[in-house]
């Protein structure tokens, strides 16, 4: 047994394990994060992560303590030398902060370390599969990859994804597991927010339509094509802001493509919004948009959503499982004109926004949270002499 109490107390010592972390803000950040603060209400919680520059071996962040093990500089032995970098720390954080469970959050660069610690520690390991190395329609992981894949898949105690379209991609790269589904949550509603009259910040009249969007600008968020679509929706509708938020490589690029159309004083780069200013966007905002090529689930539709905004998307995975008629429209990614219709459309109808508040209290973490404990307690207490019981029949 893993427990320190009573299975009922969840009391356990956990380190959690993504590659990356903050100062780096995007999906996969965001959810070690919110699954660390969680836990640590009843539980011990660290994360262990690679180092970025200008980053310390040790951190507090948010009073969550975040070790970063060291990283190579050459380039073709750097995914090795680094599992080797993560796996001496991981043991030495496993002895310092007795820890008893594992919970990795992505699984190709740390993979292999998470798997070979779990067995030299005979701990428990969780993997959760929450994006670009289960499904990446513009930079996949080489076929070549899949067998090592499956190994770390197949080699952890349970398997976790956030929705249907990456559990089938498992499939393909050869998880055998049971894979639970368990999506994604929000801790918005409990955040102290700032109030901020957004209008009077960004100068926008009060007879101005908003349309919201926030992500990591990044080339697979396809801004691109919102910024397009603008173009085609202010032919017909001209009282209307978009205002972007996030930053990221393709800011510059977005910039010249909006003042190259000629859209400098409808479009607004917000640049980083902090959490505890975040509702204000989404509850003067009409609409939320993100034009992805791909999300493996999407925490920005669930805050939408928690807060009443109908959103205007495209089919790109996780998307599909969240927005539906009641609260929302999907497009085909790549389409400016799809995602314009979509929008106008959108802001003509009128929505029932309490309906779709109810309706996403689902994703509250305080729900989801529950979930991953379950979890936690199955594997505490199960027969450890049975590796073949998580196991499904090959045929």
């Amino acid at each position: 047994m893993i427990w320190k109490e009573s299975k009922k107390n969840c009391k356990m010592n956990i380190c959690l394990i993504n590659p990356s972390f903050f100062p780096v803000r995007g999906g996969g950040e965001q959810l070690t994060y919110d699954v660390a603060k969680e836990l640590s209400n009843s539980n011990k919680v660290v994360i262990a992560t690679e180092q970025l520059p200008n980053t310390k071996p040790i951190e507090i962040i948010n009073n969550i303590k975040v070790y970063r093990a060291k990283t190579s500089k050459i380039p073709f032995l750097r995914l090795f030398l680094n599992q080797i970098y993560f796996y001496k720390m991981l043991l030495k954080i496993i002895d310092k902060e007795k820890i008893n469970l594992l919970h990795m959050f992505h699984l190709f660069n740390l993979g292999g370390a998470a798997v070979l610690a779990k067995r030299k520690k005979k701990l428990k390991l969780i993997t959760s599969l929450i994006g670009w190395d289960t499904y990446d329609p513009i930079k996949p992981v080489p076929k070549y990859a899949f067998p090592y894949m499956a190994w770390v898949m197949n080699n952890s105690d349970t398997v976790l994804t956030s929705s249907k379209h990456l559990l089938k991609s498992a499939r393909k790269q050869g998880a055998r597991k049971q894979i639970p589904i368990i999506s994604h949550g929000t801790n918005l509603h409990r955040i102290k927010q700032k109030t901020i009259d957004i209008k009077k910040k960004y100068n926008i009249k009060k007879d101005e339509k908003i349309v919201f969007s926030l992500q990591r600008l990044h080339k697979r968020k396809g801004l691109e094509y919102l910024i397009l679509a603008a173009k085609k929706v202010l032919a017909n509708k001209p009282n209307i802001k978009f205002i972007i938020g996030g930053k990221g490589p393709e800011l510059n690029n977005l910039k010249v493509l909006a003042k190259r159309l000629r859209l400098e004083k409808n479009i607004i780069f917000a640049g980083f919004i902090p959490d505890e200013e975040l509702n204000n966007y989404y509850q003067t905002a009409d609409l939320f948009s993100l034009p992805s090529l791909y999300e493996g689930f999407g925490i920005v539709y669930v805050d939408a959503l928690i807060n009443g905004l109908p959103i205007a998307t495209t089919k790109c995975g996780g998307s599909e499982e969240m927005v539906n008629k009641s609260n929302g429209i999907l497009v085909k990614p790549k389409s400016s004109e799809q995602l314009a219709n979509a929008i106008l459309e959108v802001l003509n109808k009128t929505w029932n926004k309490k309906e779709i508040k109810k309706n996403a209290e689902k994703y509250k973490w305080e729900n989801i949270i529950k979930k991953y404990e379950e979890i936690y307690e199955k594997l505490s207490f199960s027969v450890s002499n049975n590796p073949k019981q998580h196991i499904l029949n090959p045929s």
